[in-house]
């Protein structure tokens, strides 16, 4: 663990002396990830925070199948919407946890106003596809989420409460207003600096010399989607391949996503690690079927 701290701190100074060393690059990413937090995650993400949290303290406990919520918030409201109202839900304790991991992986998705609106008429350019494309990000998760269902079907549908902190009833007052309008602005703030930061690594990883721009654009698309869809969008490949490499990013999220996501379950029993891992097979099973689909509609 001595060695393992000594590397992160070693990895944070040279981050720092970079960031230092290129002020213009670490300009322009800032720019970038502040331009799309306060532009698009702000707007569309407090106000689901906060009425999310309302809901939750007001009426979780009432919830007789509480998967239907997380699936509700998760895939309508984009990240990290699904994986905060996995971990009010079942996130606090082991077992519940140990039970919806991969429920939280398949559920914390980008919204689809993001990917209809950004990803594919902003950046593929391909809105005349769009059934075929939302086709290729969505089934995989739905396949995901059915054979989950299947294979939990005693937990999801036996239960008729999430946790032990679900006892009693709940009703909406100007304390629990104010807390989820509190709770909400910490969330979306600490979203912020993560969309930030990632958006400055993804900039200084397009200017890396001396490798190819297939590794640049899957460096770009593993650490933050936007900036990684844009910088894959704008070089000279196939649209088939544009259309691949995307889909997966999408799936996946993004190390940036990760950090969100870790922000959010902070307080929960999930594991990082094994949602990564997760979200990584999502990531393969979507770029397979974009790979198929590609191929038979001749993209």
């Amino acid at each position: 663990m001595n060695f393992r701290n000594k590397v992160f701190k070693s990895a944070l100074l040279i981050v720092f002396i970079l960031f230092m060393a290129a002020p213009f690059i670490t300009l322009s990413g800032a720019a970038k990830g502040i331009r799309l937090w306060f532009n698009i995650v702000l707007p569309s993400m407090l106000p689901c925070i906060i009425l999310s949290d309302m809901v939750i303290k007001t009426y979780g406990q009432e919830f007789k199948n509480p998967w239907w919520y997380i699936i509700f918030t998760g895939l309508l409201c984009g990240y990290p919407m699904g994986a905060k109202s996995c971990a009010d839900l079942y996130g606090r304790t082991p077992e519940n946890a140990s039970r919806t991991q991969f429920l939280l992986a398949v559920c914390n998705y980008s919204s689809p106003m993001f990917i209809t609106n950004y990803c594919i008429a902003q950046t593929l350019l391909m809105k005349e596809r769009v059934i075929i494309l939302l086709f290729i990000m969505y089934f995989p998760v739905l396949l995901c989420l059915m054979a989950e269902l299947i294979r939990n079907r005693k937990f999801y549908f036996g239960r008729i409460l999430s946790d032990k902190t679900s006892s009693c009833r709940t009703h909406l007052t100007i304390e629990i207003i104010d807390s989820s309008i509190m709770n909400g602005f910490e969330i979306i703030t600490k979203l912020g600096g993560y969309i930030m930061l990632f958006s400055i690594f993804s900039e200084f990883t397009q200017k890396v010399p001396l490798i190819s721009n297939m590794a640049k654009m899957i460096l770009c698309g593993a650490v933050e989607i936007t900036t990684g869809a844009a910088f894959t969008c704008s070089c000279d490949i196939t649209d088939a391949m544009k259309v691949i490499l995307v889909t997966g990013y999408i799936a996946f999220g993004g190390l940036s996503c990760v950090a969100q996501t870790q922000s959010v379950i902070s307080g929960s029993f999930y594991s990082i690690k094994k949602y990564t891992c997760h979200k990584l097979l999502l990531a393969a099973l979507t770029m397979l079927t974009a790979i198929i689909v590609t191929r038979v509609c001749r993209l």
